[in-house]
């Protein structure tokens, strides 16, 4: 059988026969409400793929990056004043870059500082490589089987030139109890879920809510970062559940 929002082939659910499952729009369907004139491809397990990438801390490789970059500035500029100048220009030149050394150190740390406040505004507000990801709301509810989920709702807004998506840019994950939430697969026809492969052109936004399956009703810890970067930059929300 195949999916009747996307062509691709349904898969038979192991806990329920009369559910088939999509691993493409990540939904499940009655086998009653689907046409009975496709072949039927079994599996003795669905398991859901998610792409997974390496745990990152935020900014912090970057903002030591751009310390380094800074006094090794200051200190050039200081060596070429007091090469060129002589005598009292020496002194005077060492002290202004001196001066310039303070001044960018202090540069420096109201850059860390200014970091640190954003990483603890307590929800997702991040600008990822062309793209920006903001959160809207949270519900929780119930996949196909009855297990408990979290609908994640975000605002997915298109920076950069090309068109994009909120899947084909940005990585959303969910964690609880330090590992990380599969994707829950509901029978709900919503259109925010549906958003999360729709193509955005540059300027545009959309809303996109992601699904994912809890395991108890402990705290849960959102993460979001570039789906593929060279960098450490993501941000962090805590969501209490209870």
């Amino acid at each position: 059988m195949k999916c009747p929002k996307c062509g691709q082939k349904l898969r038979q659910s192991k806990k329920n026969p009369d559910k088939m499952l999509c691993d493409n729009c990540r939904k499940g369907f009655w086998r009653s409400d689907l046409d009975d004139d496709y072949e039927d491809d079994y599996e003795d397990d669905y398991k859901p793929m998610r792409r997974d990438a390496p745990s990152k801390n935020k900014k912090g490789g970057g903002v030591i990056k751009i310390v380094i970059i800074v006094v090794a500035i200051i200190v050039v500029i200081g060596i070429i004043g007091a090469i060129v100048g002589g005598g009292n220009e020496k002194s005077s030149d060492n002290k202004d870059a001196s001066a310039q050394n303070t001044e960018g150190v202090h540069q420096t740390q109201d850059i860390v500082e200014e970091d640190a406040s954003a990483e603890d505004d307590g929800v997702i507000n991040f600008n990822g490589t062309g793209y920006n990801v903001t959160y809207v709301k949270h519900e929780t509810g119930t996949d196909y089987e009855g297990n408990a989920c979290l609908y994640y709702y975000y605002t997915f807004t298109n920076n950069g030139e090309e068109n994009t998506s909120a899947a084909a840019a940005s990585y959303v994950q969910c964690f609880q109890n330090g590992v990380q939430c599969e994707p829950a697969i509901t029978t709900d026809y919503n259109d925010a879920i549906n958003n999360y492969m729709m193509e955005v052109q540059p300027g545009g936004s959309i809303e996109v809510c992601e699904v994912y399956a809890l395991t108890d009703t402990s705290d849960v810890t959102i993460e979001a970062s570039d789906l593929i970067s060279f960098s450490d930059e993501k941000d962090t929300q805590t969501i209490t559940l209870q």
